[in-house]
């Protein structure tokens, strides 16, 4: 756990790998916070590689666009520093960057990243759909509904590699416990709609 960043994991973590690093960038608001990128060894079988899992939260949209070179030079610093090398690796989070509304934004990401698949553009494309047709991840009463959470895949070409069950990626609305601390995006919360825990729906994926 770092900045914000929290990977939980049933199986043993290699700790004296794990790594966090800062990002040194960022616009608006966000020049008061540390985001940063999260990396961890999993070892889930000891007769194979350890899963790499790497967890980030991008610039918000706050400093305009600022914000758009923010979540660029961040990107960069987090494939040169942590996903460099790596195979066996997913990359997770909050990028902040719209599959849904900001085609251009989104392909540049993927760009730096490379080579990952987006899991859950895959689903989309599964089911006859393209990428941008990608279920919502962020619903907010000011914006367009969102997509700006993800799963990247980067599997080993040869030898042992990690998959991913077909279509089993899935945006997870998760129920708050009251109203006091759900987030409802439009109208008005109830007792039996308290709306959700966060303005962001998790993404789920079986490996």
């Amino acid at each position: 756990q770092c900045s914000g960043l929290l990977i939980l994991s049933k199986f043993p973590l290699e700790e004296e790998k794990n790594k966090f690093i800062s990002y040194r960038t960022f616009a608006g608001i966000e020049i008061f916070t540390s985001k940063g990128a999260l990396k961890c060894y999993v070892k889930v079988d000891p007769n194979l590689p350890p899963l790499v899992i790497i967890d980030t939260h991008l610039q918000c949209y706050s400093g305009g666009e600022n914000a758009v070179e923010v979540r660029k030079t961040q990107l960069k610093y987090l494939a040169n520093k942590l996903l460099e090398g790596e195979t066996n690796c997913i990359v997770a989070g909050d990028m902040n960057i719209c599959a849904r509304n900001d085609v251009e934004r989104y392909k540049e990401m993927l760009e730096i990243l490379n080579p990952v698949r987006d899991i859950l553009a895959e689903k989309a494309y599964a089911q006859g759909h393209d990428s941008q047709a990608r279920e919502v991840t962020m619903s907010n009463a000011e914006r367009p509904d969102e997509s700006l959470d993800y799963i990247f895949l980067r599997a080993a070409k040869e030898g042992p590699r990690w998959e991913y069950e077909d279509s089993s990626c899935q945006v997870e609305k998760i129920k708050a416990s009251s109203k006091t601390w759900g987030v409802l995006a439009k109208g008005n919360k109830t007792d039996e709609d308290p709306g959700t825990i966060s303005d962001h729906y998790g993404v789920s994926a079986v490996f």
